[in-house]
């Protein structure tokens, strides 16, 4: 569906730098550079955002921001000079941000902010407050930027909340409520989410360093005092949310295969050691790797050996989307499968071998085909030991003539 955002800005340059950053982030973009082409475009078109500079030649007092404001465009403003007045000004249109021009930041800024308002719409945040109307200001401030918003009365309804929906990442809870107040519902939470699972932003007219340091100790990763300033508020809400991006990224990178984007060896084990029953239920395992790799590295280069397994790891996430699979290295390759019968996870696997032998890599004109050979078991043992008995079925499997799937 397609987006559409004005742009209206008089410098020629600028206006054309800006519209290129929307192209980049998917919409459909209409410029103008004075306010009546401006006024003309709202009127004719629906927006889904603004980028608007504040005094234009034949509008220097804000009236395009104004228009915006009438027909509720989220308006993001620009201006070359700030002051209290005008600022509160801008801020009292309920735009979704302002920046004051700045040759080197303007245009990183934007893109940063588009690229915030791309991804808010994934995350649900949760408010915490007994008071219905601090909720509605918040709920308010957050869905300007697009957030999911979830709300509770007290700490106990939204203990029940965080359980029941995996897309809360990030809370914002008063201090003072009935039942549960912020504090304790902050330690509640971190018994069971550590901090870059979800960011928890303390608030409360009780605003005193004691206040502060209680919600921090406890867990908390920020804090706000009552009353606010809108800005610090998106300011700090914004900065958490980098905060935990920043962390999932580094933690999918420790746990993910470069190549292939599938888990890696570590991780492997870290999931398969982490299911309840480990050890206590049978699961699946399978080994496998491609036939005769070298032969391809050897023919056509590495190059086209990563290609191979990248394609080979491309057919796996399809046939194995609610499973655990994983490179161990070179073209050796496990996935693990929790719950599944071990004649409908070999059947699957079965599948899976089909599909890898049918599909051809496709390389400079030429079709470079290669299968695999699999060896799976079905067990309680240790994850070294299955992997160990795996491993001599996938030698077997090579042995009696490769392209196969054995099992124990």
């Amino acid at each position: 569906m397609s987006r559409n955002l004005l742009v209206v800005e008089d410098i020629r340059f600028v206006n054309a730098k800006i519209c290129s950053i929307g192209k980049q982030h998917g919409y459909t973009v209409h410029a103008a550079g004075d306010l009546q082409t401006a006024l003309r475009f709202m009127s004719d078109i629906h927006f889904d955002l603004a980028i608007i500079d504040y005094r234009l030649p034949d509008g220097d007092n804000g009236e395009a921001v104004d228009y915006a404001f009438e027909l509720k465009i989220p308006t993001i403003v620009i201006t070359a000079k700030i002051d209290d007045e005008l600022r509160e000004n801008i801020l009292s249109k309920n735009v979704v941000d302002y920046f004051q021009k700045d040759a080197a930041l303007t245009f990183d800024y934007i893109d940063r902010m588009l690229s915030r308002l791309d991804r808010n719409p994934e995350y649900s945040v949760l408010v915490v407050d007994d008071s219905s109307t601090a909720r509605v200001k918040l709920v308010r401030l957050l869905k300007r930027h697009r957030f999911k918003v979830l709300e509770a009365a007290n700490g106990r309804e939204a203990l029940e909340i965080v359980d029941q929906d995996d897309t809360v990442k990030v809370i914002i809870t008063d201090h003072e409520m009935p039942e549960m107040d912020g504090i304790e519902l902050t330690r509640e939470l971190r018994i069971k989410y550590q901090k870059d699972d979800i960011a928890i932003i303390g608030i409360s007219s009780k605003g005193n360093s004691a206040m502060s340091a209680r919600f921090l100790k406890y867990g908390a990763n920020d804090f706000l005092t009552k009353p606010f300033c809108e800005e610090e508020f998106y300011c700090r809400l914004s900065h958490n949310i980098d905060s935990l991006e920043q962390l999932w990224q580094i933690k999918k990178s420790a746990n993910t295969d470069f190549l292939t984007q599938l888990n890696n060896r570590r991780h492997l084990s870290e999931i398969v050691e982490g299911f309840g029953n480990y050890g206590k239920k049978s699961i699946n395992l399978a080994m496998l790797d491609i036939d005769h790799f070298k032969r391809i590295n050897d023919g056509f280069g590495h190059d086209v050996g990563d290609l191979a397994l990248q394609q080979l790891s491309a057919i796996m996430k399809k046939h194995f989307t609610a499973d655990v699979p994983a490179r161990f290295g070179g073209e050796e390759f496990c996935i693990v499968s929790e719950n599944l019968p071990p004649m409908q996870f070999r059947d699957k696997l079965e599948e899976f071998r089909l599909e890898v032998q049918n599909t051809p890599l496709v390389h400079n004109g030429q079709d470079i085909k290669f299968t695999v050979s699999i060896g799976a078991v079905y067990s309680k043992k240790s994850l070294a030991d299955m992997l160990v008995d795996a491993d001599t079925l996938l030698y077997k499997a090579k042995k009696t003539g490769r392209n196969k799937v054995i099992t124990e």
